[in-house]
């Protein structure tokens, strides 16, 4: 029997060649997140803060509901519930 709650945890960092605050203000401009090629469309229903939620729209992927649990600069973190699981994705500047 599997147990009723298991934790994964994967990270994957890069760096890049801008300030601090460039990268967040591209990054929390969600029109920027369609230069993924898989994605199709990338809805939000408010300003880049804690408790409003979007829609993302991918090839792969289809569909998914998000939120974000916190944002402030140089860190937010967004929820996508999945059928059974939830993930989480954290951004942070250093």
């Amino acid at each position: 029997m599997l147990p009723l709650e298991q934790v994964w945890t994967f990270e994957y960092s890069m760096e890049c060649g801008v300030t601090a605050e460039f990268a967040w203000k591209f990054w929390t401009n969600v029109s920027n997140w369609a230069l993924d090629a898989d994605m199709e469309s990338v809805e939000i229903d408010g300003p880049f803060d804690a408790g409003t939620q979007g829609v993302t729209n991918s090839k792969s992927s289809g569909r998914i509901k998000w939120r974000i649990l916190e944002a402030k600069a140089g860190r937010a973190v967004i929820e996508f519930p999945l059928s059974g699981a939830v993930a989480r994705f954290s951004w942070a500047s250093e």
